[in-house]
């Protein structure tokens, strides 16, 4: 993996290594999970990203005879959560939300998951 200390771009950073469906139900469309991966100096680091509704108990369950596009659910919109492993510095993890940002419209919420720290366990309160 080579190291990209001073990337313009999202897609210059990290490179996508995984995708699949989450979720979803017999009346609800699943959504997106993205894994990717990319080191901006510090190290390795992976990324998960999932899209969330704005407000959670928010469904998009609705019944047979209703009609999607007339309703409002959903309508509330979307975010992205974006979750940082491994180990980076503030500096790193502004970065990587800036990015991830700009290569999408919706707000980009970023969040370090765990550090990746040697006699530490992953997840371990800092």
């Amino acid at each position: 993996m080579r190291t990209t200390p001073n990337p313009e771009k999202f897609d210059e950073a990290f490179c996508q290594i995984g995708h699949r469906k989450i979720g979803g139900g017999p009346k609800a469309t699943p959504a997106d999970e993205f894994l990717f991966c990319g080191n901006l100096g510090s190290g390795i680091l992976f990324l998960r990203t999932r899209v969330r509704l704005n407000y959670p108990h928010e469904s998009f369950y609705t019944s047979s005879s209703h009609r999607l596009r007339d309703s409002h659910v959903g309508g509330a919109g979307h975010w992205i959560d974006l979750e940082v492993r491994g180990d980076c510095s503030d500096a790193e993890l502004d970065l990587i939300g800036r990015l991830a940002e700009e290569a999408d419209t919706r707000l980009v919420i970023v969040r370090r998951v765990a550090k990746l720290i040697p006699g530490q366990r992953e997840g371990d309160a800092q």
